[in-house]
């Protein structure tokens, strides 16, 4: 209401001028009713217009700019206090933003048209000459002198602009400023005395019209905040949680299992989830809360099969790739991102950032990402990941594309209830993956599984990921791309899943994010050990501006995080498929993650099965990757994605366990930045490292016995004491291993470099013998 109030202040106050000047018979005599007209006195007329000018703005902006700062806070106060996990609705947040726009150019174009000419000093001699013909009764001065005031003053768009933007103060510009057709009705001036008439000027402005105008967007103003907030409270009103079970149960059991925990309870309902996954067992239930959420929640966390209940989630998650410049034919209109992943799902390239593709960049000609990593050595050897099942988790597929030979299935996770893609990003990343034609995917005869998770405005649910999930699961895919990402690591029931899938020998490849260049903007689940975390590099093998830096702050503030990216590859300027044909070019790492999913296809593919699992390809592609000369490991990871080192890799592979990064070297700057920066003495805080355990032997692990350090002495390893933590159990593929290094006590007088190896013993069931590293 307050809000209300003073936008309607800001709509009547610069009014007031005009609507007086109507019932008086004269502008002038509505600012100054002691004289019948003003205008007798050319300089007192010139400066009146700048006064009036002075008096509107210097009430009617300040106005505009606290109701700017209502709307903000009005906002803010209501997202603080609605259900955290739930953002605001769609429709809130273009509201809300298109509230804000239109107040915040109404302050900024009324300030702007306080500047009544171009040149003060021309258009002042030009109206002397005006006023000083008009009395002559000369003309062809007047018209000459009519015609330099017009060329001098503020164009008439300002009055458009402010008219169409609903900066309500409109009328006092038409009238006073803009010396137009209203000028040519509205001025006349015998003997040196000029005035306003008020039938002309109620000809040259139909003033009701516009105060109706105006009024009609002060009501949609009002209107748009009501809805909004009443979209909003409903959303905290009824919040949806995810109940998830100790194993899959049929739909029946798990009702039966929440009606039973529930039984006192009331305020609840269970929400039927209408998908292709509806008719088989599940290991998770989605219910709605009306009241008593907290009671609800207690009394599901007692039931024995009940495993965790958390909140349904809502987000944006980012689809990370923008539009890129198109040679050869690219379609040139298409998907472009959003931004927030923040789904992140806030998202990869936000809309007008293109500061990323620099003229280097534009100088280098996109080319066939498949021939810059020849995988074109490994089609002519047969190898075309032929039985390879790869699923990709998108925006769906367009429908009858002619590039893609193996579409086994196409599935929609979302509530718009269509297969189609309606915005080319899960067509582009398909292409890039499998296309068999025109830009050449990697592993063309690889078997597709579309699942469409995002609605074509790009929102998706928790949920709707779960199911697809366990989909994917039961298809027994090979190869899962996920080219989305965000920053919520804490979505418990997303990340349990994702650790499921690995453990199911699901290979996840997914885009480390697009919110570089600052460090620790990892994007999840890209940052998950067990999963292939993708960075971008352009065709200069320079790090892409855009993409995220390590390191991982899962371990932030108790700990420190670990190396991510784990590697880099093409990112910017990469051709992929076309919506409706043909071939386009995107940039971001959701580029950057289907390349490396389709090396992964085409490497499964050419490789016996038994050396494939998910820790073993990332520990083939990590072990063959080219380091780049300058970044740091939180830039490029392990370095740059080489597509036949890591089949010569991959096709020798020996099951074992590795270290992330592989070793720990102090003196490498700038890779072990920030690390070789550290000043490391005697009473110094310890040097800490986090190192990913990588386990190729197995989906579990266990480390046998402590890890121990083992110093060169020749090298005065002894000088260096070193303390280790350390995750006992290795799973799903992976563990940790935290490295502390501080200085000893009879090394407080020396200086110079040490040396040493870290021993670790692991154990895998189904392994031979021990994996030592």
């Amino acid at each position: 209401m307050i809000h209300f109030i003073v936008v309607l202040l800001a709509v009547l106050v610069p009014c007031i001028p005009v609507i007086a000047a109507f019932s008086t018979g004269g502008y002038s005599t509505a600012i100054y009713p002691q004289t019948v007209c003003l205008m007798k006195d050319p300089d007192a007329a010139y400066y009146s217009f700048a006064f009036t000018l002075a008096i509107i703005n210097g009430i009617s902006v300040p106005l505009l700019i606290i109701s700017f700062m209502i709307v903000i806070k009005h906002n803010l106060i209501k997202r603080r206090s609605s259900n955290a996990d739930k953002p605001l609705p769609t429709i809130e947040m273009k509201l809300l933003a298109l509230r804000c726009y239109f107040i915040f150019l109404a302050a900024v174009i009324q300030a702007t048209s306080t500047i009544v000419t171009r040149n003060h000093d021309q258009f002042y001699a030009a109206f002397l000459n005006y006023l000083a013909c008009e009395s002559a009764g000369t003309s062809p001065k007047c018209n000459a002198a009519k015609e330099a005031m017009e060329e001098l003053t503020v164009p008439g768009v300002w009055m458009t602009l402010q008219v169409l933007l609903g900066t309500f103060p409109a009328v006092y510009l038409v009238y006073v400023v803009n010396f137009g057709e209203v000028k040519q009705k509205c001025l006349y001036c015998v003997d040196k005395v000029c005035c306003i008439g008020k039938n002309d000027a109620q000809d040259g402005i139909n003033v009701p019209n516009l105060l109706l105008f105006s009024m009609g967007l002060l009501f949609f103003n009002y209107l748009s905040s009501h809805e909004a907030g009443r979209l909003s409270s409903s959303s905290s009103r009824i919040p949806e949680y995810i109940v998830t079970f100790t194993g899959y149960f049929s739909n029946d059991a798990r009702t039966s299992f929440i009606s039973s925990a529930l039984h006192h309870a009331c305020g609840w309902s269970i929400i039927n989830r209408i998908n292709p996954g509806e008719h088989y067992p599940s290991d998770f239930s989605l219910i709605r809360v009306t009241t008593n959420a907290s009671q609800v929640v207690d009394a599901l966390h007692k039931h024995p099969l009940v495993k965790r209940v958390a909140s349904q989630k809502r987000f944006s998650r980012i689809l990370a790739a923008s539009e890129d410049r198109c040679v050869g034919g690219c379609e040139t209109a298409g998907w472009k991102s959003r931004s927030t992943m923040k789904l992140s799902f806030q998202d990869d390239a936000p809309p007008g950032r293109h500061w990323y593709v620099g003229r280097r960049l534009m100088r280098a000609i996109p080319r066939q990402v498949t021939l810059a990593l020849q995988a074109d050595v490994l089609w002519s050897a047969g190898h075309t990941g032929k039985g390879v099942k790869v699923a990709i988790f998108d925006t769906g597929l367009a429908k009858d594309h002619s590039h893609f030979r193996r579409v086994m299935d196409q599935t929609d996770w979302t509530d718009e209830k269509t297969l189609e893609d309606g915005l080319g990003h899960g067509t582009f990343v398909a292409g890039v993956i499998a296309s068999s034609s025109d830009c050449m995917g990697f592993a063309p005869d690889a078997d597709l599984y579309i699942c469409r998770v995002f609605t074509n405005s790009q929102v998706s649910y928790t949920s709707w990921f779960l199911d697809a999930f366990n989909y994917a699961i039961m298809k027994k895919v090979d190869v899962l791309n996920l080219s989305i990402g965000g920053p919520d690591f804490l979505d418990q029931p997303f990340v349990d899943k994702v650790w499921e899938l690995t453990a199911n020998n699901v290979i996840m490849v997914s885009a480390i994010g697009n919110d570089g260049p600052l460090y620790g903007t990892l994007n999840n689940p890209a940052d998950m050990m067990d999963v292939i975390g993708v960075g971008g590099i352009n065709f200069e093998d320079e790090v892409a501006r855009f993409s995220s830096r390590g390191m991982t702050t899962w371990e932030l503030p108790t700990g420190y995080g670990r190396v991510k990216p784990d590697i880099v590859t093409y990112g910017s300027g990469v051709h992929g498929s076309a919506l409706r044909g043909g071939c386009r070019s995107l940039s971001g790492t959701s580029v950057a993650s289907p390349v490396v999913a389709g090396v992964v296809a085409l490497l499964a593919g050419a490789v016996p099965r038994e050396k494939v699992n998910p820790a073993s390809v990332k520990q083939a592609l990590m072990t063959s990757a080219r380091r780049l000369v300058g970044p740091n490991m939180f830039e490029q990871g392990h370095g740059k994605v080489d597509l036949l080192r890591a089949y010569h890799e991959l096709s020798g592979y020996t099951p074992q366990a590795s270290f992330s990064p592989s070793y720990i070297d102090l003196t490498d700057c700038p890779y072990f930045w920030p690390y070789c920066t550290q000043p490391l003495y005697y009473g110094a805080a310890p040097v800490i490292v986090n190192v990913t355990i990588l386990n190729g032997m197995g989906v579990t692990g266990r480390v046998v016995s402590k890890p121990t350090w083992h110093p060169y002495v020749p090298h005065n390893g002894g000088f260096l004491e070193v303390s280790i933590s350390y995750s006992s159990v290795l799973w799903p593929w992976s563990g940790y291993l935290a490295v502390s290094l501080s200085v000893s006590r009879e090394a407080r007088d020396w200086s110079g470099e040490v040396q040493g190896h870290i021993a670790v013993s692991i154990a895998s069931p189904g392994a031979l013998g021990l994996g030592t590293s």
